[in-house]
């Protein structure tokens, strides 16, 4: 069989660009689609900036210009774990939760993040003002009145903190902190 036979019976010509095109078509179409869960928002980010937010379906972007990012639109819990010191220098560890969900997602970028940090930050200032003996009561108050107040502070990110739940509070039991708290008990009497 000679070669020039083999060589032509495949596509050449004007019906191999038509393939090529129609298969470069395709791969920009299913480049351009992305699946959205139904517990999940789009936020799609054209150059850094929001162009929209986009509910649970298909959402369609420009391939190589627009960024998308899912957010959940269920409130997530947060676990945190707090070392810090008492206001009469003793080492506490608060371990809590943070319900939290966003609200905004175009306003955004780091929702978690950064609403963590703000919650650790107001539990250390919180157990920072506190004795250790007065912080089971600050406990119930953390519990009360931070969410509203950290809510204020995180809806500019888009995020509003539902509830704060201090699970767990431990410290190290040492001779001086059995001393410190039998002192507390001797004033108190």
């Amino acid at each position: 069989m000679p070669l020039s036979t083999i060589t032509d019976t495949g596509l050449t010509g004007p019906a191999l660009w038509l393939v090529v095109a129609g298969l470069g078509v395709v791969a920009v179409l299913f480049a351009s689609v992305r699946s959205v869960a139904a517990d999940q928002q789009a936020v799609v980010r054209r150059f850094g900036r929001v162009v929209r937010v986009a509910g649970p379906g298909l959402v369609f972007r420009v391939p190589g210009i627009d960024r998308v990012t899912t957010v959940p639109r269920l409130p997530v819990r947060l676990p945190l774990v707090v070392s810090t010191l008492s206001r009469d220098g003793l080492p506490v560890r608060l371990i809590a939760t943070v319900v939290c969900r966003i609200a905004d997602p175009a306003r955004s970028s780091d929702p978690f993040g950064t609403t963590a940090a703000t919650v650790e930050d107001a539990l250390t200032r919180q157990v920072g003002q506190t004795t250790l003996a007065d912080l089971l009561a600050a406990r119930a108050e953390a519990e009360n009145v931070l969410p509203g107040r950290i809510s204020e502070v995180t809806a500019a990110w888009g995020v509003e903190v539902l509830e704060i739940e201090v699970t767990d509070i431990e410290t190290r039991w040492s001779s001086d902190l059995l001393r410190v708290v039998g002192q507390d008990a001797d004033r108190n009497q």
